[in-house]
């Protein structure tokens, strides 16, 4: 085989190992899919607090992210209540991602997580935290 050959070889070569790479990685974007729709038919809408219910998972594959989309009760979350706190409430959202098992396979895989919370009557956006592997991996 002459030079120039191996290396039309190499090149099909490394591209058919790149798309095999991308077809992977397709796959797990489209496994976060499926987990996150199964999650919300399986466990939603579920209380996981006083006044705070989950409502729905999704995942957004342009994203690359888990969102968690909560509805708080109005007259137990104020809105001075949230600013006054909001910075700890990061803090612990993050806590749980750190010391998660259950997310260890995403976070591996550079996956966000974001937590996005309406009020119950208003509908209104109170809260929305989003955390990369850069706030993770610290």
């Amino acid at each position: 085989m002459n030079s120039n050959m191996k290396k039309y070889v190499l090149v099909l070569m490394a591209l058919a190992f790149s798309l095999v790479g991308c077809n992977r990685q397709l796959d797990f974007y489209e496994k976060c899919k499926k987990e996150a729709d199964m999650q919300t038919q399986r466990i939603c809408p579920r209380k996981v607090d006083t006044g705070i219910i989950l409502d729905s998972i999704k995942f957004s594959e342009q994203e690359k992210a888990f969102k968690y989309y909560y509805t708080m009760e109005d007259s137990l979350f104020a809105r001075d209540l949230l600013i006054k706190y909001k910075e700890e409430i990061r803090q612990n959202l993050c806590k749980n991602i750190v010391n998660s098992i259950e997310l260890k396979k995403y976070k591996e895989k550079g996956i966000s997580f974001q937590y996005i919370y309406f009020y119950r009557k208003t509908k209104e956006k109170a809260l929305a935290y989003t955390f990369t592997q850069n706030d993770y991996n610290k």
